[in-house]
């Protein structure tokens, strides 16, 4: 059983931001809604059962978050259940888009970017777009033939917030004793924090 505020020890968050593979399905579908690619021609890089590549002539991305930084520290706050620690996140999403079309799926997905109703499928998953990087074209020689490839990299950015078993104080009862110049002042006490 994790240990609690209770019972001392480490923490270990009992609730958290969407992460992993959940993140990954999320961007997935932000890649398809806004490029206009086929949903299954939209495939997260580096699968542990990597699925056959698409022809040279088919229209097709891959993508996965090259990097997160979290540039401040984290901020806590406890309310009616536990407590949870905030922190802001900034994280590229790398794509790259194979095919005959790849510059203009890329082009599409980053000028997607600048449009409101997309910015608010986002918004309501709680992350937001810094930006985006310029447009890479760098074909890819295999099996001597190239591939038409286009990069780009977008910085998005979220806040995660972490919720971990820190009870509150519901009641304290002591005795305090303060000395004056008339001699110690002794006072019960007991209160409720409700």
């Amino acid at each position: 059983m994790p240990n609690s505020s209770a019972s001392g020890g480490y923490l270990l968050q009992t609730a958290g931001p969407i992460d992993s593979n959940a993140l990954i399905r999320f961007l997935h579908d932000v890649i398809v809604g806004i490029s206009g690619l086929t949903n299954t021609l939209v495939r997260p890089a580096f699968q542990q059962d990597v699925p056959v590549i698409p022809g040279i002539d088919v229209d097709w991305c891959s993508f996965w978050i090259s990097s997160r930084n979290t540039p401040n520290m984290a901020w806590y706050r406890q309310d009616e259940n536990n407590g949870t620690s905030y922190n802001n996140e900034d994280f590229d999403l790398s794509t790259t888009f194979y095919g005959p079309q790849s510059l203009g799926f890329a082009t599409a997905f980053r000028d997607g970017f600048q449009i409101q109703q997309n910015l608010d499928v986002l918004t309501s998953a709680g992350i937001g777009v810094n930006g985006t990087g310029e447009l890479t074209f760098v074909p890819e020689l295999v099996n001597d033939r190239y591939y038409q490839r286009c990069d780009i990299i977008v910085n998005m950015n979220r806040q995660v917030g972490r919720d971990y078993d820190i009870y509150h104080l519901v009641a304290i009862q002591g005795i305090i004793t303060a000395l004056t110049s008339a001699g110690p002042i002794t006072e019960n006490f007991k209160v409720p924090t409700n």
